[in-house]
């Protein structure tokens, strides 16, 4: 695998956190692929749409760190990133940590995320506090 390629595939998946991009409904939709779906760890199927919708409302704090990654080609423009995110969630300040993949697909000379599902480490009643989810999971909000 290039290394340029890794590269490029961690600084989206950077991106994809920085709390200025989750809220710019411009940056993300040129980030998720037009048929991207999520699979949230309730078992829920989001679609683009109600990701875009959902991000655009949520609070913009940051602090979503990323590390384990790793990228492996599943096809000609076609990639699995996989990775571990930790967050500190205030005001206990615990640690909570999910395992996330992901599958980027170039079109066009541009990556676009195709697809994503995050897996809380602790356990489901991690999700309760807003923490598990790089898109987080909508049904806990009530709106999936």
């Amino acid at each position: 695998m290039v290394p340029t390629m890794i590269e490029d595939i961690h600084a989206l998946e950077q991106r994809l956190l920085d709390p200025s991009v989750r809220s710019d409904a411009v940056a993300l939709s040129a980030l998720l692929a037009p048929d991207f779906v999520e699979f949230g760890a309730s078992g829920q199927r989001y679609e683009r749409n109600e990701i875009l919708q959902h991000l655009a409302r949520e609070s913009r704090e940051a602090g979503l760190a990323l590390s384990d990654f790793e990228v492996i080609e599943l096809a000609p423009q076609v990639v699995l990133a996989r990775f571990r995110i930790t967050k500190q969630v205030a005001p206990e300040a615990r640690v909570v940590e999910s395992l996330r993949s992901s599958i980027w697909r170039n079109t066009g000379g541009r990556w676009q995320l195709l697809f994503h599902q995050g897996s809380p480490i602790q356990g489901i009643d991690s999700l309760t506090r807003d923490d598990g989810e790089m898109y987080r999971d909508l049904d806990q909000r009530g709106t999936g």
